[in-house]
């Protein structure tokens, strides 16, 4: 008999130890990300949250339980005197149509002080059945029975790839910023420089006569209105050095400049399916599961009628209870919950929330529909803003060219020359901000 409960017990557990090691940071390790605190967090979540659905898998196999309450009794001065025990184990198996059956086992050990041991056994079975049902009833709790572990485990999955796509998308936008401010922090100073010189010289031109006062102060007010905008980039690369500190990146460990970085997130999103939004369907799979979780707390409020049977034995050395006439027992009980009105009313609710949920779900479609309208303008929108200014760089790049000419024939000065080139570079840089805005576009659609 002890042998038979620890292969059933064994057997029971063995599934759900082979389950949990089998998703033990499963591809987890391999990613980029895998050192970063948000992946790590996610994958945590994503395991802790599949051992709290374990309950609901397998809805309709028999689920196994098991209790034992144990008592030891004596005196300090002669130890232990006696000893007693009532295990219980159980299975639970749910049916169709709201039906149970429950098979029991209930033991009472007792050890004396003479080391005299008994039991006796008292196995039972016990079917319960709603007092009330419906055609319209049966199908959703068929449907809630096998579709709800599946879709609470979608959900957690899709709750997994959204923390992934977050973490990734919270990256990549602070490293982008990161290498965009840093890139225009070393611009924008060469161009003060460039403004200071300026102004020294026409000071000089001042003090000779060869320009106004007026300017003069053109110039100081020009060079201190951009130091303004040079303070204002300086605290945007201070507070992206912030967020990436705090996603757990060392800045050390990004690429040095935005288009390299451009062009290897690019090609890792190359075959990213932009019409297939997590976001969406973890919407409509909350649905259903809001109605299964309905159906869940109303079914608490319907009757239940059991009946069954047991067969008890006298205490004995017998490994099996006594199976004579006497011995059998027949078993009817009744749960009627307060204010269940019979339960007619948690059934009807049942059904009518049944249609409300696709209802529900009919709108979230409409909507999510529109939402997949209004993505796609804005990829054509920043795709627009990207050719605009690339045409923008490249003309910057074709006048440079020219200055550069005139600068080796003499009728262009130094100072122009390397303002252009200033500028050039900063509309190069720009059209590569415009390339990370549309890839930014891209990669928040899921």
């Amino acid at each position: 008999m002890k042998k038979i409960f620890l292969f059933l017990l064994f057997s029971y557990l063995l599934p759900f130890f082979i389950s949990a090691e089998s998703e033990n940071y499963k591809n987890c390790q391999d990613l980029y990300f895998g050192s970063l605190p948000f992946f790590q967090e996610a994958c945590l979540k994503k395991q802790l949250s599949l051992m709290s659905i374990q309950d609901y898998k397998d809805f309709y196999l028999p689920k196994l339980k098991f209790s034992a309450q144990n008592s030891f009794s004596g005196n300090f001065e002669e130890g232990l005197k006696n000893f007693s025990s009532i295990p219980s184990l159980s299975f639970e198996q749910k049916l169709p149509g709201a039906c149970r059956i429950d098979y029991k086992v209930l033991g009472n050990l007792s050890l004396s002080e003479e080391m005299d041991f008994k039991y006796n056994l008292v196995p039972s079975v016990m079917l319960s059945l709603p007092v009330v049902s419906g055609r319209k009833f049966l199908p959703l709790y068929n449907s809630y029975g096998k579709n709800n572990y599946s879709a609470r485990k979608k959900l957690l999955e899709l709750s997994y790839d959204i923390s992934i796509r977050d973490g990734i998308y919270d990256f990549i936008s602070e490293a982008g910023n990161y290498l965009y401010y840093g890139r225009m922090s070393e611009l924008y100073s060469q161009k003060y420089e460039l403004l200071e010189q300026i102004t020294r010289d026409y000071e000089t031109l001042f003090a000779l006569g060869k320009v106004t006062a007026v300017n003069v102060s053109d110039k100081i007010a020009e060079k201190l209105q951009f130091l303004q905008s040079t303070v204002e980039v300086e605290g945007k690369l201070i507070a992206s050095k912030k967020a990436l500190s705090e996603l757990g990146v060392n800045t050390a460990d990004i690429q040095n400049e935005l288009n390299v970085f451009l062009d290897y997130w690019k090609k890792e999103f190359s075959d990213f399916d932009d019409s297939q939004y997590y976001k969406d369907q973890k919407e409509l799979i909350s649905i259903d599961l809001e109605h299964y979780n309905y159906i869940e707390s109303n079914l608490s409020a319907v009757p239940y009628v059991s009946a069954g049977f047991s067969v008890s034995s006298p205490y004995s050395q017998s490994d099996f209870p006594e199976f004579s006439e006497g011995s059998w027992n027949f078993n009817l009980g009744f749960t009627i919950p307060l204010n269940s009105s019979i339960g007619i009313n948690a059934i009807s609710s049942i059904v009518r929330h049944k249609t409300l949920t696709e209802l529900e779900k009919q709108k979230a479609s409409r909507r999510q529909s529109c939402t997949d309208t209004e993505r796609k303008g804005y990829l054509e929108l920043y795709t627009t803003y990207k050719s605009a200014m690339d045409n923008a760089a490249a003309l910057e790049k074709s006048r440079l060219q020219e200055y550069e000419e005139l600068y080796k024939i003499g009728k262009l000065s130094e100072y122009d020359l390397n303002m252009q080139r200033n500028t050039a570079a900063l509309s190069d840089l720009y059209a590569g901000y415009a390339d990370f805005q549309l890839l930014l576009t891209r990669i928040s659609f899921y």
